[in-house]
């Protein structure tokens, strides 16, 4: 699973990466909302857990916005510390899932396997 991991705290994107960084994964990551575009185009990953605040000019929900024109198959995983109000909006633009921070590693990485599973539901 190629997973692009966009967090604009750097602690929390290296322990993300970390995390996921082993064998049936390819991570990537940035603190940036341009370079998350720009990824999304040249990585196209399954997979990108999102961050709503981001370092940049294009806050996390400007990348969910475009993810689905320059990666229509990426699937994104809203993860945030901003209240779930967001999510209906989220869920509208096209997450798969919106995640409120902190999230536990584990219930992360079973939300990722059943990505990987695209007949199951995603609900949490």
């Amino acid at each position: 699973m190629k997973l692009l991991v966009v967090e604009d705290e750097t602690k929390i994107l290296e322990l993300l990466k970390g995390h996921f960084e082993r064998p049936g994964y390819e991570v990537k990551g940035t603190e940036t909302g341009e370079e998350a575009l720009a990824l999304l185009k040249s990585f196209q990953p399954d997979v990108m857990l999102l961050d709503l605040w981001l370092k940049g000019s294009t806050p996390g929900m400007g990348v969910l916005k475009e993810a689905s024109r320059v990666a229509p198959k990426t699937k994104v995983v809203i993860v945030t510390g901003f209240d779930e109000s967001l999510a209906p909006e989220a869920f509208q633009l096209g997450a798969v899932a919106f995640l409120k921070k902190p999230v536990q590693l584990e219930e992360l990485q079973e939300l990722l396997a059943r990505i990987q599973q695209p007949s199951e539901e995603l609900s949490p």
